[in-house]
């Protein structure tokens, strides 16, 4: 072959490449240009762009419908430029455009809304959510439903009468979970309960249980109080969320059943404790009965007692120190 045959059958193999391609963005006037298996579509500023058929893999720019694969400056019964009134060939579906979600990050229990615009009247919208197949129905026609999710959870979006295909969008969802070492969650003022923090997806340390921060392995040891006297302690677990923001939390309630007042005595002498219990508790000091809200003497000062109550709601016991005056 000669070098000037040679350069011909390059030149002609370029120009099929250039043809395959399609036209640069703003250029084609029609879908001829485009190449095969590529359509002219109407952008929103007035140019036209080579691209994917719309509908199943690209969306038309808003304000646009999908039409025979191209996107089209048309109303969405078909009037205006073009053929077609809405049947038959050039018939124009209306398309849903811009799914979104009102944060991409939540913490558990928070919930999110998901929106979605359209370019023309479509059918019924629903949303369905990933790990359950939940189907959350638009019933009111609004565009928008809400969800509560308490995993990572992805949603689609599906409406009738569109020329669009499935949309998707997603949601992080950030969370601990918080464990503490009293079996029936019943306690009693001056013990030690060791809490436990696991610290799932989306949250980082420092984590801390009503304020005393978790060593290594998650555990925080929290001395058990009662200030306001209403037999019950909220233990608080909290880390800090991933990219900032408020902390992620968790809680577990326990049952203070009793506290203890102690009154010392000189050295030699008994002293006494007096036990102060939710309503229906049964009370013992060192085995013996005792009964609630009336002093109980104690062996010679200084000593150590051990104070017990039980209830329907569980049982807790507690090591009293009584001090020599």
């Amino acid at each position: 072959m000669s070098l000037v045959k040679l350069l011909l059958a390059l030149s002609l193999s370029l120009v099929v490449v250039v043809a395959a391609v399609g036209c640069p963005p703003g250029t084609c006037t029609d879908n001829a240009q485009c190449g095969a298996g590529l359509y002219c579509h109407a952008r929103a500023d007035g140019t036209k762009q080579c691209g994917e058929a719309c509908g199943d893999v690209i969306e038309c720019d808003p304000g646009l419908l999908c039409s025979d694969y191209a996107c089209v400056d048309r109303d969405p019964v078909g009037e205006g430029e073009g053929e077609g009134e809405g049947e038959g060939e050039g018939e124009v579906l209306p398309t849903v455009q811009d799914f979104r979600i009102s944060a991409p990050l939540i913490r558990s229990g928070e919930s999110v809304t998901l929106t979605w615009t359209t370019s023309g009247a479509v059918g019924a919208c629903t949303v369905t959510r990933s790990f359950d197949g939940l189907e959350l129905a638009d019933s009111d026609s609004d565009h928008s439903v809400t969800d509560t999710p308490y995993f990572d959870t992805d949603y689609e979006l599906s409406c009738l009468g569109t020329a669009s295909g499935r949309l998707t969008t997603s949601v992080a969802v950030a969370s601990i979970t918080l464990t503490q070492d009293e079996g029936d969650r019943t306690v009693a003022v001056g013990e030690e309960v060791v809490a436990h923090i696991v610290a799932r997806p989306h949250t980082v340390a420092p984590c801390t249980v009503n304020g005393v921060t978790v060593d290594v392995d998650g555990d925080a040891t929290v001395a058990i109080t009662d200030s306001d006297h209403d037999g019950a302690l909220t233990l608080t677990a909290s880390c800090a969320t991933e990219g900032g923001g408020a902390a992620t939390t968790a809680s577990v309630e326990l049952t203070v059943l009793f506290e203890v007042a102690v009154t010392g005595a000189p050295a030699g002498n008994p002293g006494s404790v007096t036990i102060d219990a939710l309503a229906g508790a049964t009370c013992t000091v060192e085995g013996n009965p005792a009964t609630p809200d009336t002093p109980v003497a104690t062996p010679n000062t200084p000593t150590t007692v051990t104070v017990a109550c039980t209830s329907a709601s569980g049982a807790a016991s507690v090591e009293v120190d009584v001090p020599a005056t």
